[in-house]
C-alpha cells in the first residue's frame, strides 16, 4: 500500500517594507512647498518698495524742476483756478517747450521775438537763461531773474510791475507766464501755452510763482 506524501510548498518570503525616500528627493519636494508666511513678507516687501520708487521718482522730479532745468509744462492746476478766461492777450508759444521765450517776447513788448530767443536758448529753457539772454540785448544788469524764498517774497515782487513769471505745482513740472498787477490786488496772466489771458489773486500768486524776471 502507498503512502500518503503531503506536498510542502517552500515559505513565501516576507513583504517588502514601504520604499523610504532618499534624502534628496525629500529636500527637492520641501523646497517646492511655499511658507505662505514667507509669500506674504515678500509682497508687502515688493509694495514697499515700488511705493519708495515712486515717492523718490516724484522728489527727484520736484527737486529737478525747482531748479534749473527746462520750463515747459503747459497748462496747469494755475489755469484751472484763474478766472475770466478769455482767448488772446499773449503770444502763443510755437513748440511744447517755448514758453520762456514767448514769455521773453512779451515781456519785451516784441522788441525781441519769441524766435530769436528760441534760436538761442531753445525748448526747455530756464528763468535764468531768460535774465542772461534779455541783458545781452538791452545790457547788463538791466534785467533781474532768481527764484523766490516763498510766497511772500513772490507777491511782493509781483505787485511792483510785470514780470515773467516761474509757475509751478508740488511735484509737476513748471511753466513760464507772463504776470501783471492790476486793480484791488488782482494781477492778470498772459499765458503763452494757449495764447490766452486770465485774472488771478494774491493767493494764487503766493501759491503758485516760484520764480520770476523782472525789471
Amino acid at each position: 500500500m502507498a503512502e500518503n506524501v503531503q506536498e510542502t510548498r517552500p515559505p513565501e518570503p516576507p513583504p517588502k517594507p514601504p520604499e523610504v525616500p532618499k534624502p534628496t528627493e525629500r529636500s527637492n519636494r520641501s523646497e517646492n512647498l511655499a511658507d505662505p508666511n514667507e509669500s506674504r513678507q515678500s509682497a508687502w516687501q515688493d509694495i514697499r518698495n515700488a511705493a519708495r520708487s515712486e515717492h523718490t521718482a516724484a522728489k527727484t522730479e520736484r527737486d529737478l524742476t525747482a531748479g534749473e532745468t527746462g520750463v515747459g509744462a503747459g497748462s496747469g492746476p494755475w489755469f484751472d483756478e484763474g478766472t475770466n478766461h478769455r482767448d488772446g492777450g499773449a503770444v502763443q508759444q510755437t513748440t511744447d517747450g517755448s514758453c520762456v521765450s514767448a514769455s521773453g517776447e512779451m515781456l519785451t513788448d516784441g522788441r525781441v521775438t519769441q524766435a530769436e530767443l528760441l534760436s538761442e536758448l531753445g525748448d526747455w529753457s530756464n528763468l535764468s537763461a531768460l535774465r542772461d539772454e534779455l541783458n545781452k540785448h538791452d545790457g547788463e544788469g538791466t534785467w533781474t531773474g532768481h527764484y523766490f524764498q516763498d510766497g511772500g517774497e513772490a507777491l511782493r515782487q509781483a505787485s511792483e510791475g510785470p514780470m515773467a513769471a516761474q509757475v509751478q505745482a508740488p511735484f509737476g513740472r513748471a511753466h513760464m507766464v507772463i504776470l501783471e498787477p492790476g486793480e484791488n490786488g488782482s494781477f492778470t496772466v498772459r499765458d503763452p501755452n494757449e495764447g490766452s489771458s486770465y485774472d488771478v489773486d494774491g493767493a494764487w500768486v503766493e501759491k503758485y510763482v516760484s520764480g520770476g524776471v523782472f525789471r
